[in-house]
């Protein structure tokens, strides 16, 4: 019994610590277009059930933002296993700034891609956010492919399959730049 109690006591310091830290975990079932939240960000985007249909929360996006982010979730996250980004997104408290990572990319029971991983509202005097607000589109595409590039690299060092990882960054080269073909040279 006072193994149940110490779990209970440490749920309760560990939810006051998400809460301290703004950061929460995140869910999203591509098959079934659903996001789940945990509670805390939940209750920030008044999802009481703590879940949103995919396409309402990629409305909650900032228009200057979402087609950017809804991009790279394709090609980064699904394709590749990597989201790492910063991006305002519209709250019960108007539009604020949010880190959302990607951790863990799988297929479901039922054969759906599922992504999950962690989100933190930052605050409005967060370095991260001067490094993202007022930037121009090519220079924050500059960034963003630069996250790309090493989250490529990071699973090619890691990967035992290779050529499936070479495989994904030309796909993702191709959509990037519009193209129907990519070539690799040995120089």
């Amino acid at each position: 019994m006072a193994n149940r109690r110490a779990n209970a006591e440490d749920l309760g310091v560990f939810d006051q610590l998400q809460r301290s830290a703004k950061i929460g975990w995140w869910k999203c079932d591509l098959g079934r277009r659903t996001f789940s939240f945990t509670d805390y960000l939940a209750g920030f985007f008044g999802a009481p059930d703590g879940m949103l249909a995919l396409d309402d929360y990629l409305q909650r996006i900032h228009p200057d933002y979402r087609g950017k982010i809804t991009e790279n979730v394709s090609l980064q996250a699904v394709s590749q296993g990597y989201f790492d980004e910063i991006f305002p997104v519209d709250s019960q408290f108007g539009y604020v700034w949010i880190h959302f990572r990607l951790e863990k990319k799988y297929t479901d029971a039922a054969g759906n891609h599922c992504l999950e991983g962690f989100a933190q509202l930052l605050d409005s005097d967060d370095p991260r956010v001067e490094n993202y607000a007022g930037k121009s589109d090519a220079l924050s595409d500059l960034l963003n492919w630069q996250n790309t590039i090493s989250g490529s690299l990071v699973k090619l060092l890691s990967a035992h399959d290779s050529d499936a990882v070479i495989g994904d960054t030309l796909m993702s080269l191709l959509h990037k730049f519009e193209a129907d073909r990519a070539y690799i040279f040995l120089i």
